[in-house]
């Protein structure tokens, strides 16, 4: 499916879902849409809801890697971020990219379930589930 985001820079904070099975050109896709919005810039927490979503079988450990190494080339959007992944069903492919990332002065940390992550970002889990909810809807083209 698709990889869908919204920046809050009012509360710093960046959501990200991604829905459905997700190859390795979508991540690489959202990324640069991600970094080209001014308002990514002004964020200092993100959290990425991998839940509804499966990683495609094809993305394999030198594309992680190779994607984080794209992030790096970016230092001033990514460092000193906490970013907050929500693992769901997946959980070797994200605890390798939050190895990764902590390399590039990123904050990361691999997370079971969204309430620990709010917490750990200090955001309102009910808020942001609404706004998971509300991303999700629109990339199954149900806005």
């Amino acid at each position: 499916m698709s990889i869908g985001y919204v920046c809050k820079p009012e509360q710093q904070l960046v959501i990200a879902v991604w829905d459905g099975t997700i190859n390795l050109a979508q991540w690489r896709d959202h990324l640069r849409r991600m970094f080209a919005d001014p308002d990514y810039a002004l964020v200092k927490y993100q959290l990425t809801d991998l839940r509804f979503s499966e990683i495609d079988s094809s993305v394999k450990g030198l594309d992680i890697k190779r994607v984080v190494n794209f992030m790096a080339t970016q230092p001033d959007k990514i460092a000193g971020k906490k970013i907050a992944i929500v693992a769901g069903n997946e959980w070797e492919r994200p605890k390798q990219a939050e190895s990764l990332l902590e390399a590039v002065s990123v904050h990361p940390i691999v997370f079971t379930d969204l309430v620990t992550a709010c917490l750990w970002l200090g955001a309102d889990v009910v808020e942001i589930g609404n706004i998971i909810k509300e991303i999700r809807l629109k990339l199954r083209g149900n806005s």
